[in-house]
């Protein structure tokens, strides 16, 4: 569990706090961090001031590729 916060283009910001479970494992070619989760806008700046919603992100971390992430949200401000 824990908070976030994303800067936008035009200087507005978004927190959100999110819940995530996540698994390590070691293989012949290296490690692997695979994380899922989901997540609730708390607060936001500028037109976003108002913001509800969330939604729900997965993601794998691996030595060869690094970080790769996907996210599904929907949010009204």
């Amino acid at each position: 569990m824990g908070y976030f916060l994303y800067t936008l283009k035009s200087g507005e910001k978004v927190w959100a706090k999110f819940d995530s479970i996540f698994s390590t494992a070691t293989h012949s070619a290296g490690w692997e961090v695979t994380y899922q989760g989901v997540f609730r806008f708390t607060a936001g700046t500028g037109k976003f001031a108002g913001i509800r919603g969330g939604g729900h992100y997965e993601g794998k971390i691996t030595q060869d590729k690094g970080f790769e992430e996907s996210f599904v949200c929907a949010a009204q401000y």
